[in-house]
């Protein structure tokens, strides 16, 4: 392993493995109770403990020379652990299976429970010879996908010591490797962390770790990148380290990584974005290699940066579909890492997602992920990818012609890359932006983001306004999209930092100037939205006001009472006015409004400087005023459109109502139609038949008769008949047919009699005859329907029988639609039969026998002009709220294709529209439901 020798030492420990009868597993270990391991028992087998011991010894070299046996290395480890217990190494299994979860199989969860359980092994059997390589594996490949990379550093610095300590010099090297690379990445000052490398790098040597060597190397290349100047070109080229040594890395796939990493990043902070693509997609070939690691979220990030980059910065006809695919792979990555570890990925998510914005022109979008970007650093800690943000935001403003917000941001890029330390970063900025740049006031002490940035021309710290109140001041403005909370916060913003009394804003509207927001801090009073025209207004000096608004340069008076050309105006000597200040405001060379300030206490209180950094709020002011105004024209569009799409949205209700009703109208006529015209059609072919039989059973009956008085004289006249007669008279029981032939006809002329008022019942049912109202027996009606009914009712294997109650009461004849009525009944207890049946489904037969289904059926007169139909059955009821709709149409609580929720609709619609009667449901869940109709005895007539 010292001398580079992985692949060898990985297939003697293969072998070795296979002759300890221990073969890798092929797939990751059932599901577990991750807490519980702990307390498996204690392994004893020699065989078991030493392929534990083999195992891990091949994991480094599997790591450097084939990643592809890792997951199979750990699934061995962890199912013999399973199957034989818990040893000391069962916290590196725990811990490397850790690795992998949080690695190729993308479970970061459980990835980091198993680092914890790693942990605890390791404590509970106080494996002191195995704690350096416990901790590399938690504090390189989990611990910094749930926190904050810098909780790394410290215990990666013991893992060292115990390496010494215990002569485990493998792990020495990872852990020392990570103690100088987690903080690069963790924004540690680059003096600091060269410090640092010297130390290691040194130890490197005497325990002669060529793969340590080499990777630390790298990383000391890439920090003097950082640090000092180049004179050449080349990345990554130096005495530390160089295209020679890289030549003499084959099969360290792992410092190949590292090296087309630093030079991506070096390449993209120098803006040479065509070399930073170039090695990223190098690198990407050795990818694996950095499988679980914190250099992972890094390459994604900046490789998506340098893609995005190239082709904000190249003319050339670069794939754009194949650029954006990339990035959002990179970024979907990103995003899930974000989740898990909201203190180290989010800011990098959230910049990649602003150059994408910029790129794809969503200036907006842009902004708002430039800010958090800017924001998320900074509060993670993260002050180089702070500075790197407000770079990226810097060019972005420079790119839209905000060159006030480009200085700003730049500045703080300029600084931030300063606190890190990488003087040739912030050299490269100041010569390739001098005019961007402010200088920075060297009496803050304070970090990076809390120092007062102010150009060379400012002299008022304490009390004036600084750059950085600028940015916040224009974040917040930025935000506000309502002119009128616009104007109130930009006025307080004014007033608390410009040192005046009042202030008064006006905007231009239609070539004339108003008053549209006014503050007093003598008054303390502040208000908005008054639109008052300037001619119209006595508190304002109108000679400045109409000087500043027609030749565009601003005024500035110590002593407006006293000097310069305005003595004269009237409102200053009314007023005895000492400091004054107005200034233009302008949006793309348009005049969109001025500011108005003033100081009566003190003479000299706005300066020139003053004056220059509100102008550089104000540019900010100008996007947000005009995007408010847009806002509110907007707004005052879409209300009057709202208002003409509400009136028209009634007249559609109503309209899509009408056609609601009259499309179940439609559908239950045509329904019921049908069945009427089934039923008329089956009654009358069952008609003609049955009445040919029942006229001819009167013939029939005389000619029985007839035949049998002949009978009875031929038995008198000749008693004694030939044997031949006598056994057939025997055999066809003549004395039974006399007496039976007469019952026989009565009885088939009692059925036809009964067939033929069946058939007039299915008649009366559908009344196609009677389309006019007229007066009909409404217990007709109810009996036909129950007879069409009548196979629902009776009792089948299954389902028992419907017992139905009637309380009929002396109803006299009823004028209505009687066809239409029998279809109310027919809805009504069909849904009454349904909800019986489905009672039924729940309930067992001893239930059902105690309290057997019915439906009760009952009929009075209320008063000469009313009668009331009551249909109740004791089935499963319904609740308030199915209740309060199931008149509506459409509305059902049936499964699919087995309702459609038209036959209460079109019931009400028949008693209430048609027979300008009242339809009341009476339910609760379990009590049943009850269905009571009240109609007009006569039906009134429309003159």
């Amino acid at each position: 392993m010292a001398q580079n020798r992985m692949r060898e030492a990985l297939d003697l420990d293969l072998q070795v493995l296979e002759i300890l009868g221990v073969s890798l597993s092929q797939t990751p270990p059932a599901e577990l109770t991750i807490e519980e391991l702990v307390n498996l028992p204690e392994m004893t087998d020699a065989h078991k403990l030493a392929a534990m011991r083999i195992l891990m010894t091949a994991m480094p070299p599997a790591y450097l020379a084939d990643p592809a046996l890792l997951p199979l290395i750990a699934f061995t480890m962890v199912h013999l652990c399973v199957q034989y217990g818990n040893s000391s190494f069962a916290a590196y299994a725990y811990g490397f299976y850790g690795l992998i979860l949080c690695g190729p199989l993308k479970d970061i969860e459980s990835g980091y429970r198993f680092g914890k359980l790693s942990l605890q092994i390791l404590e509970q059997f106080n494996a002191r010879e195995i704690k350096s390589k416990v901790y590399a594996l938690f504090n390189i490949f989990v611990r910094h996908w749930k926190e904050h990379i810098q909780a790394t550093i410290e215990p990666l610095q013991d893992g060292v010591q115990s390496g010494l300590d215990t002569g485990d010099i493998e792990y020495v090297g990872y852990n020392g490797l990570l103690v100088c690379w987690h903080p690069l990445w963790a924004g540690e000052n680059l003096d600091i962390l060269e410090n640092r490398l010297e130390q290691y790098i040194n130890l490197a040597h005497k325990i002669q770790q060529e793969h340590f060597t080499v990777c630390l190397l790298i990383l000391k290349q890439m920090v003097i990148e950082l640090v000092q100047t180049q004179d050449n070109t080349s990345y990554l080229e130096g005495e530390s380290f160089n295209e020679s040594v890289m030549q003499r890395m084959a099969g360290n796939i792992t410092a190949i990584f590292y090296a087309y990493l630093a030079k991506s990043i070096l390449s993209y902070f120098f803006k040479d974005y065509g070399q930073s693509v170039k090695n990223a997609h190098l690198a990407e070939q050795y990818e694996v290699a950095a499988s679980g690691t914190a250099y992972l979220p890094q390459y994604k990030f900046y490789y998506s940066l340098a893609l995005l980059a190239l082709c904000l910065n190249t003319t050339s006809q670069t794939n754009i579909k194949t650029v954006m695919e990339k990035v959002e792979d990179n970024q979907k990555q990103l995003k899930e890492w974000a989740t898990h570890a909201p203190v180290n990925n989010p800011h990098k998510y959230e910049l990649v997602e602003a150059e994408k914005a910029r790129f794809l022109g969503q200036a907006l979008v842009a902004m708002e992920h430039y800010d958090r970007a800017i924001q998320g650093a900074h509060n993670s800690g993260y002050i180089h990818e702070e500075a790197l943000a407000y770079e990226c935001a810097a060019e972005f403003y420079l790119s839209l012609g905000r060159n006030e917000f480009a200085s700003l941001y730049m500045t703080k890029a300029h600084y931030g890359y300063r606190c890190w330390g990488a003087g040739a970063k912030f050299k490269d900025l100041e010569l390739k932006y001098p005019e961007l740049i402010a200088k920075i006031s060297t009496h803050s002490q304070v970090g990076f983001t809390s120092n007062t940035i102010t150009t060379s021309t400012i002299n008022e710290k304490s009390n004036g306004l600084d750059l950085l109140t600028v940015i916040k001041a224009s974040q917040a403005l930025s935000e506000i999209i309502l002119l009128e909370n616009l104007l109130e916060k930009l006025m307080e913003i004014v007033i608390e930092n410009a040192g005046a009394q009042t202030g008064i804003l006006l905007l231009e509207k239609g070539g004339r100037l108003f008053i549209e927001a006014q503050a007093s801090v003598k008054q303390d009073d502040l208000t908005v939205g008054q639109s008052i025209p300037l001619e119209n207004n006595q508190q304002l000096p109108i000679s400045v006001i109409n000087y500043v608004a027609r030749t565009q340069t601003d005024v500035v008076l110590s002593d407006a009472t006293n000097e310069g050309s305005f003595t004269i105006d009237q409102y200053i000597i009314d007023h005895q006015i000492k400091s004054l200040m107005c200034t233009y405001i302008v949006n793309q060379g348009k005049l969109i409004g001025l500011l108005y300030l003033e100081n009566n206490l003190r003479v000299g209180a706005f300066t020139s400087d003053r004056i220059r950094i509100l102008k550089i709020l104000f540019s900010q002011a100008t996007i947000s005023l005009e995007n408010a105004r847009l806002y509110a024209n907007l707004e005052e569009k879409i209300q009057e459109r709202t208002r003409e799409l509400n009136k028209k949205n009634v007249r559609l209700k109503q309209t899509l109502q009408k056609l609601k009703l009259t499309q179940s109208q439609l559908i239950q006529t045509e329904k019921m139609s049908s069945l009427g015209q089934m039923i008329a059609g089956i009654a009358h072919e069952i008609n003609n038949p049955v009445s040919f039989i029942h006229g001819n059973l009167d013939y029939i009956e005389n000619y029985t008769q007839d035949l049998l008085n002949l009978i009875n004289i031929y038995q008198n006249l000749y008693p004694d008949v030939t044997p031949e007669i006598k056994d057939i008279l025997e055999n066809i029981d003549v004395d039974f047919l006399k007496e039976d032939m007469p019952k026989t006809l009565s009885s088939m002329r009692i059925g036809t009699q009964r067939i033929e008022e069946i058939v007039l019942t299915l008649r009366n049912f559908s009344r196609l005859d009677e389309a006019d109202m007229k007066p009909v027996n409404i217990h007709e009606g109810i009996e036909s329907t129950l007879l069409i009914l009548q196979s629902r009712l009776q009792a089948k294997p299954g389902k028992p029988a419907i017992e139905i109650i009637k309380n009929y009461g002396n109803l006299p004849k009823i004028e209505c639609y009687a066809g239409q009525l029998n279809q109310v009944f027919m809805n009504i207890l069909n849904n009454s039969i349904d909800a019986l049946e489905k009672l039924n489904q729940e309930r067992k037969a001893e239930e059902i026998k105690s309290n057997s289904s019915a439906i009760a059926i009952r009929t009075q007169v209320v008063n000469p002009d009313l009668i009331v139909i009551s249909i109740k059955d004791n089935g499963v009821g319904m609740s308030d709220s199915v209740r309060q709709k199931i008149f509506d149409p459409f509305f059902t609580t049936k499964p699919v294709r087995q309702g459609t929720g038209l036959g209460l609709s079109i019931t009400y619609q028949i008693v209430v529209d048609k027979h300008h009667g009242i339809i009341e449901c009476i339910s609760a869940p379990g009590q049943g439901a009850e269905f009571i109709i009240q109609i007009p005895c006569w039906q009134k007539r429309v003159i």
